[in-house]
């Protein structure tokens, strides 16, 4: 059994499941880490919902190594031809005490790495005559989103969602 707050701890299932940290994470500083698989069907309605909304704008919280950034983006692609992605993430300001206390098991990557990787994203659209612009912020959204986030009725009528694929 890991020690410290287990990932499984507040769901139902909690006392039938052990999550196993594993060893460190190494922090990607060159290239970014491998993509998750996307096998979870949270992020298959993701992309569902950015297909139905057809948003121009999408907000992410946790954006890793900028993968799941890259598919809602070419979802958007097929509505719209301009998709704007705003991302926060710890980047190279995460540590394994926070790994803990947020049951992150997935590597870091530092923020060079994923603006590297979205712009190189971004070049490669612009050659099919789309353009994706993006702002990522790194730190705590905590501390960096200083205000709520609310939706406003007319605001989803209009297309524009923001989703936490974690609830």
């Amino acid at each position: 059994m890991t020690r410290g707050p287990q990932a499984f701890q507040r769901s139902p299932i909690g006392p039938f499941m052990t999550h196993f940290k594993g060893k460190k994470k190494p922090l990607h500083t060159e290239k970014y880490s491998e993509d998750m698989p996307l096998s979870a069907k949270r992020y298959s309605q993701l992309l569902d919902a950015i297909r139905f909304y057809k948003p121009e704008t999408i907000v992410e919280t946790g954006t890793f190594n900028g993968g799941r950034a890259i598919l809602m983006a070419t979802v958007g692609f097929e509505s719209r031809d301009t998709i704007n992605y705003i991302g926060y993430d710890l980047f190279e300001n995460a540590s394994l005490q926070l790994d803990e206390i947020e049951f992150n098991s997935k590597p870091h990557n530092t923020l060079k790495v994923v603006r590297k990787r979205l712009q190189d994203f971004a070049e490669k659209f612009k050659r099919k005559g789309k353009i994706f612009n993006f702002r990522l912020t790194a730190g705590d959204t905590k501390e960096t989103l200083q205000h709520p986030v609310t939706i406003d009725r007319e605001d989803v009528k209009l297309g524009k969602l923001v989703i936490n694929p974690s609830e």
